[in-house]
């Protein structure tokens, strides 16, 4: 028997599967298949990103339009690609959906499944659907300029021409979309509006400030975003430049990252804006800042959509990978535990020199060198690790220059939670001194997968 909560909203329903409440609330006429949340997701949307075949099977039988756009653009299809949903792409494909849409960035769900490297996929679109390959986004990538695989290109490439496509690139151009929602990004603005005059923001209360950032949160357009403040002595930056690293991070599409969406200039200061989420607070005032119980369940879980948004960073080529230092005051947490990598903490290149204002989340040889590398990432993750399952403050008791020192100098490593033998192990091999014989995310994220309290 399906239990039937009358709380529970209809997205609510389809995050939790239960298609047979789906079902009862379609059959109300009072409700509309064709809303959407805040965000411009439809019911289909939501269904393609958590994996819900039989809602889409339903929904797609009821009429639900299979090419809705969100605000940024993105068609349920778009979202299936994007989370390696094949069932949902079949379904969704066999179903007529527009194989070749484009989102705000210019970019077809080809460019997705190249970008992540899911070769099942992106055959299936090029053989099954005619995805185009040789097609540049907005900013002049193709599919497989987005791709990191030499090999995974050879295949693609192939296959286009076996298709008959022709080699020669079509560039990127403005179209019309489907008239089912506005052209709009994440939070209803234009996308030919990157930069936002900061009288069209309504600072409301600072969350947090140092000597370098102030983060408030803000209203735009009638809607909560997160404001953060560079505090810069100097104009050191171009608008064009920080432009151009705001829209390489914007073409990220991932659930585990905050991405921003728009940049304001208070010379000599610049904003980077972000979406808001309700109960949006940094996982280290979640840990040491609240009463609040997170028992190694919820632990296991925020971990792993760190894992997970790291080994998204990782899948990026270096050009256009943002440099992110991986600690608890750079991730945030909303009211449903969900963890996402806050990328307006990434270092843009105004900054002069990477600064470890928080050292103990850093390998010791990034202290000694500076340079950032997966294996460093690796070995702050080990120290989320610890953190998490210790709810403990990483060398609390020392200085940031003193951490730093004895980091590098005298080797202090943090002592064992002692909350889960197979936690210690992971955390010991991530901090091996040795950086080539840390695992990569794609080696460690299958076995917190496998950990069980």
């Amino acid at each position: 028997m399906v239990i039937i909560n009358e709380d529970d909203d209809i997205y609510s329903l389809i995050r939790q599967n239960n298609t047979y409440a789906v079902r009862l609330w379609l059959d109300n006429t009072a409700n509309d298949i064709h809303q959407s949340d805040e965000h411009g997701f439809t019911l289909l949307h939501w269904a393609a990103w958590y994996d819900r075949l039989s809602v889409v099977q339903l929904l797609l039988q009821r009429g639900a339009r299979i090419n809705a756009v969100n605000r940024g653009d993105d068609t349920p299809l778009h979202l299936a690609v994007s989370h390696d949903h094949f069932d949902i792409v079949q379904q969704l494909i066999k179903n007529n959906a527009h194989i070749n849409l484009t989102n705000i960035h210019g970019n077809t769900p080809l460019h997705y499944a190249c970008f992540h490297r899911y070769l099942s996929i992106a055959k299936y679109l090029i053989e099954i659907g005619h995805a185009t390959l040789f097609v540049s986004n907005r900013y002049g990538q193709t599919p497989l300029n987005l791709c990191s695989s030499a090999e995974i290109c050879i295949q693609l490439s192939d296959l286009a021409k076996e298709q008959g496509q022709d080699e020669q690139i079509i560039p990127f151009e403005e179209h019309d979309r489907c008239p089912v929602m506005p052209m709009f990004d994440i939070i209803g603005t234009s996308p030919t509006k990157p930069i936002i005059d900061i009288r069209e923001l309504q600072f409301e209360h600072c969350l947090y400030s140092n000597h370098r950032h102030e983060m408030w949160q803000a209203v735009y357009n009638n809607t909560s975003i997160m404001a953060k403040i560079f505090k810069l002595h100097h104009n050191s930056y171009t608008s064009a430049s920080f432009q151009h690293e705001i829209d390489k991070i914007k073409v990220f599409n991932s659930s585990h990252l905050l991405v921003p969406f728009g940049i304001c200039h208070d010379s000599p200061n610049v904003i980077v804006l972000t979406q808001y989420s309700h109960g949006n607070q940094t996982l280290f005032q979640m840990l040491h800042k609240t009463n609040n119980t997170i028992d190694s369940a919820i632990s296991l879980k925020i971990a792993l959509d760190i894992g997970r948004g790291m080994a998204f960073l990782h899948g990026i080529t270096n050009s256009f990978r943002p440099q992110f230092i991986l600690n608890s005051h750079h991730v945030l947490i909303n009211e449903e535990n969900i963890a996402r990598l806050n990328l307006a903490d990434c270092h843009f290149s105004f900054e002069s020199n990477l600064e470890f204002g928080q050292p103990a989340w850093v390998a010791p040889e990034v202290l000694e060198n500076g340079i950032l590398t997966n294996a460093s990432d690796i070995w702050s993750f080990a120290i989320l690790l610890w953190e998490l399952f210790s709810r403990r403050i990483p060398f609390s008791d020392l200085t940031p220059m003193q951490c730093g020192l004895k980091i590098v100098h005298e080797h202090i490593r943090l002592p064992a939670t002692g909350i889960s033998s197979h936690i210690d192990k992971l955390i010991q091999i991530c901090t091996h001194d040795d950086p080539t014989k840390r695992p990569s995310f794609d080696a460690i994220l299958p076995i917190i997968e496998k950990i069980h309290f």
